[in-house]
């Protein structure tokens, strides 16, 4: 709960309003459904294989180095921006009181200087190990849950204006109509508001009772959050006055969304308590993917996709200490040229179907081959290719001025991958294994460039949606036959097969 519940909640309102008006409510429906189905097959592959950094190493299982290491290295970029992101996200409320941190929509020099403070504060806590971070997350979670939830509450009862969702000088429902509502599951940050379950994930290899644990874990924490989330959207909606709408939905434009709407309701109490967690909560986020990047470039150093000093343990906090230190290095990359809440999640919405999609193709193979846990999420048949045409769709509504930028970013990943083979050569079949998921990356581009999310507009919404969900379900047929023919390989029945009987039964 402590990865989920960040800075989401504190602008994905704003913006998705200002993306679709009301209907921001069915994109946190829409979106919560969707993670809900990934988190479903990532539930049972946890059960079936506690591993750290599992998220990545799932698919070197299935379908070999290539497919493995473009998941990782979409899920790391995914991950390190995740510290940036939460610390301008702090900065930007706390620019309240110090204007000077935030001028123009972005951090200021001395913005970024605090930012960056906070990322270092992250760093710190993760050193010293999986035990004192899990102590300090559990008291600054409860505190992250009880803010919201107490400011939905205050929201409606004192200050809602029911004519905010169906009045026609609002624009009625649907202002943006549904491409409005698809697209702000992206951009607005509502992807990125629910990122944060697979945190059970990558750290379930440390837990005491990993195969009872994370799948109740990663259920528990999609349903609260669904309903967290869109509580705060109908207050937020309800919340907005007259006067700040009078120029419409699009024209909302608040520094501190929830704070402001509080002091315009006479809440002061409550916006001081929210200016209090506006630190909180980004930092108790912070830290859940600090702790869980670093185990994903652990991962990555074990399918020899990074080097080896990327594996080695802290001798005594035995935590991975250099990968602390790299990801802290690529958050600063990412602060620096995109120093603001909103351009930061811009570009992770894109990663975040990338970094999923291939839970479904691995779940399909490790049921094919018999590798199951203490949990079997019934209609999975059915689960495992929706959450694939799932991930895909929500990649591609981020719509082709993102997608352009990103996927690039996403092919250079093939580029690293390229140049570790060179000190650590990988079998051939893992090429064939893995070459559909480049064929997804390639059609998404050419698809999105015709489509009707912000490209030519050759294909009209829904059709382009529709076509780029038939190719999804084409490649996800494709990715399962790859696992299917990678898995029965000799080398993976002699050597990797029985490791992972042995590990499960252990």
């Amino acid at each position: 709960m402590g990865g989920v519940i960040g800075s989401g909640w504190l602008f994905a309102g704003m913006y998705a309003a200002r993306a679709s008006g009301p209907a921001a409510i069915l994109s946190w429906l829409i979106g919560g459904a969707s993670i809900l189905v990934i988190a479903l097959i990532y539930a049972e592959l946890s059960a079936a294989r506690p591993e750290a950094g599992g998220t990545i190493r799932y698919p070197a299982y299935t379908n070999g180095t290539l497919a493995a290491s473009l998941v990782s290295w979409s899920t790391w970029l995914l991950y390190t921006a995740n510290p940036p992101t939460e610390a301008s996200a702090a900065v930007q409320y706390l620019s309240y009181f110090w204007p000077g941190l935030y001028v123009d929509g972005a951090l200021s020099g001395a913005g970024v200087a605090v930012a960056i403070g906070l990322m270092v504060l992250f760093v710190v806590v993760n050193y010293f190990g999986v035990r004192w971070f899990a102590r300090l997350n559990n008291g600054i979670t409860a505190i992250k849950v009880f803010v919201p939830l107490l400011t939905v509450l205050a929201l409606i009862f004192t200050s809602f204006h029911p004519a905010n969702f169906t009045g026609e000088e609002s624009g009625g429902f649907a202002p943006y109509g549904i491409s409005g509502a698809l697209g702000a599951i992206t951009t607005a940050g509502i992807l990125f508001a629910y990122t944060g379950f697979e945190q059970a994930i990558a750290l379930g290899e440390e837990g005491s009772s990993p195969v009872r644990d994370v799948p109740r874990a990663v259920l528990t924490v999609m349903g609260a959050s669904i309903v967290i989330y869109v509580g705060l959207q109908v207050a937020f909606l309800g919340g907005v006055t007259p006067r700040m709408l009078s120029r419409g939905w699009d024209h909302v434009s608040l520094n501190s969304p929830f704070a402001d709407l509080a002091v315009a309701a006479n809440l002061t109490w409550l916006s001081w308590l929210l200016f209090v967690d506006s630190v909180i909560s980004p930092s108790g986020s912070s830290l859940s993917f600090t702790a869980s990047s670093a185990r994903l470039v652990y991962a990555m150093g074990e399918n020899g996709f990074f080097p080896g000093i990327f594996r080695r343990l802290h001798p005594r906090f035995g935590v991975p200490h250099y990968a602390l230190l790299l990801n802290f290095l690529v958050g600063l990359a990412f602060l620096l040229p995109l120093p603001s809440w909103q351009s930061l999640v811009s570009v992770m919405g894109v990663l975040v179907g990338f970094a999923y999609a291939t839970g479904a193709v691995s779940i399909t193979v490790f049921r094919h081959q018999g590798i199951v846990g203490g949990i079997r999420i019934p209609a999975m048949r059915m689960l495992a290719p929706a959450g694939f045409i799932i991930s895909t769709l929500i990649s591609y509504w981020a719509g082709w001025q993102r997608l352009h930028i990103a996927i690039p970013m996403l092919l250079a990943g093939a580029v690293v991958y390229a140049i570790s083979c060179i000190h650590y050569p990988k079998p051939r079949e893992d090429l064939r294994g893995g070459v559909w998921l480049v064929m997804l990356i390639l059609s998404m581009l050419i698809v999105s460039y015709l489509g009707s999310f912000g490209g030519r507009g050759l294909l009209n919404a829904p059709w382009d949606s529709v076509v780029m969900g038939a190719i999804s379900l084409l490649v996800y047929l494709l990715g399962t036959r790859s696992g299917f023919w990678y898995t029965s390989r000799p080398f993976w029945q002699k050597e990797i097969l029985p490791q992972l009987q042995r590990d499960h039964r252990r």
